[in-house]
């Protein structure tokens, strides 16, 4: 009888201390994980122009198709309404409102959201519509035809001079008649993280010289 409580209190004692290797387990992983994503922002960093403010996604909505996050900087760091946010795996989306200590991002995934984008490596432009639910639409710019398919990666195309070129958007998931249906490649969801780009600034054309004929 003595040996078999013994046993059922070493039994216990070694489930206790399973379920805290377990936990510890899991917080390293996640630890490794935060210093992994912390490493690629750091990368990103240093590769983008001054200007850029890094700061803490706080929260994001996701009960209805207005997906907005709240990002911890605000007017006192430097961050200015219409500023792309973004972390190192691509476009998160862009700050629609600014208050002193935070800021409201509108996200690609948000159902009002277009962005310009163009297919990698051809270049085909299109459309990237947030459908509110997590997902993408991407619309191919002429009518009538759908040349994208299930896989393909899309970027910024730098039309409109929000965005800078090349920050990488969605890639398909389901095919359809119109378009493709593309899944984020930066879920916000993911990421404590994001980096505040300075808005991309399109190049004036070169001021011609007044006393030299155009070209035809």
């Amino acid at each position: 009888v003595g040996a078999y409580f013994n046993a059922a209190s070493k039994n216990r004692e070694m489930q206790r201390e399973l379920e805290a290797a377990r936990r510890a387990i899991i917080k390293g992983k996640a630890d490794a994980l935060e210093v992994r994503r912390l490493k690629q922002l750091a990368g990103l960093v240093e590769r983008l122009p001054a200007g850029h403010v890094t700061a803490r996604l706080v929260s994001s909505t996701g009960a209805s198709s207005r997906r907005i996050a709240i990002l911890a900087a605000g007017s006192v760091d430097g961050v200015v309404n219409g500023q792309p946010v973004r972390t190192a795996d691509g476009l998160v989306g862009r700050v629609i409102a600014v208050g002193r200590h935070t800021s409201h991002v509108l996200l690609m995934i948000d159902g009002g959201n277009i962005v310009p984008v163009k297919r990698v490596p051809d270049g085909t432009p299109a459309l990237a519509y947030g459908l509110g639910d997590g997902r993408i639409d991407l619309r191919p710019l002429a009518a009538g035809t759908n040349p994208f398919r299930v896989g393909d990666v899309f970027v910024t195309s730098g039309t409109g001079g929000v965005y800078q070129p090349g920050i990488p958007v969605a890639i398909g998931i389901r095919h359809n008649r119109e378009g493709t249906i593309g899944r984020p490649l930066a879920d916000p969801a993911r990421y404590d993280f994001a980096v505040v780009e300075s808005e991309f600034a399109i190049p004036p054309a070169p001021a011609q010289n007044p006393g030299t004929k155009a070209q035809p």
